[in-house]
């Protein structure tokens, strides 16, 4: 079925068009493969795309078939549409009239409803796509967060690293031994006033990991004892500074003659030995 008999439904006028013009393409492919197809489709409302120029217009389908024939048809259905309607009454044109009024209107109320489904759909998508908006920006902003976080870590570490390098602050105890100020600080405050307490420690860090261990202060032999060998002796240089031999200004320690016998005696019982302030530092242990 090549063409189409159509009537128009916004008046009383009757056209032939090709089949290709239906805007439902299934429904035209139909008409055109099955000849038979027409006796189902008779008077169903179709769309048909009439002008390039203008939108599709509704229309009762009714006949499907050779253009020949079908105009032919359309003359005739022309024809006693305008004897009939010379020949009806006011009130009968009246009633036509309103009936297609409200077949209009039906019309504009399903059109109607298809676009408030249509506008329902469109919100729906916006709100869609507004949390997809929502979340990228917050995706942006943890990003920018995550990068501050990690900016700031590499700030500290480059500020330890500087820490790190800073040499801590030495104090000269004699002969060029230093020790690290907040060292004795804190074995000065460890001691308060002991002065025992203090020799100790200090000698504990001057002589670290038991090194003064089998060892003698200067590594001469015992005159009580001859036949025994002579023991390494400890780091002369740390020696004469602990026992106060530099007279430097920084000195800590004003170690009397007689605390070598001491010192000596803590060597050999580093346990049972009793120094106090007085014999060390030949005044009241205030350090």
């Amino acid at each position: 079925m090549s063409h189409i008999l159509v009537r128009w439904l916004s008046e009383e006028k009757w056209d032939v068009y090709p089949t290709r013009v239906l805007v439902d393409t299934e429904l035209g492919l139909r008409l055109m493969a099955e000849p038979s197809a027409i006796k189902d489709l008779r008077g169903s409302v179709v769309l048909v795309r009439w002008s390039a120029e203008e939108p599709p217009a509704e229309a009762v389908l009714i006949e499907a078939g050779q253009h020949s024939s079908l105009e032919k048809k359309r003359t005739r259905l022309a024809d006693q549409a305008d004897t009939s309607s010379s020949q009806r009454t006011p009130m009968e044109v009246l009633q036509a009239d309103n009936a297609a009024l409200k077949k209009g209107n039906a019309t504009l109320q399903e059109e109607n409803a298809a676009l408030r489904m249509e506008n329902e759909r469109l919100q729906h998508a916006v709100q869609e796509l507004e949390a997809v908006i929502d979340a990228t920006g917050m995706v942006k902003r943890l990003h920018r967060m995550l990068r501050a976080q990690e900016a700031e870590q590499v700030r500290q570490v480059d500020q330890a690293a500087v820490a790190a390098v800073v040499p801590a602050a030495m104090t000269d105890i004699g002969c060029g031994v230093l020790v690290e100020s907040s060292t004795l600080q804190m074995l000065r405050n460890a001691a308060k006033s002991s002065g025992c307490k203090f020799a100790r420690s200090l000698l504990k860090v001057l002589f670290p990991n038991d090194s003064w261990k089998e060892k003698s202060l200067h590594g001469r032999k015992s005159n009580a004892h001859r036949d025994i060998v002579a023991k390494e002796a400890l780091d002369p240089t740390i020696v004469k500074a602990l026992l106060g031999a530099a007279d430097t200004p920084c000195a800590l320690l004003q170690l009397s003659p007689h605390v070598k016998t001491h010192l000596g005696s803590d060597f050999a019982h580093w346990c049972r030995l009793q120094l106090n302030g007085w014999t060390i530092f030949n005044r009241p242990s205030h350090l």
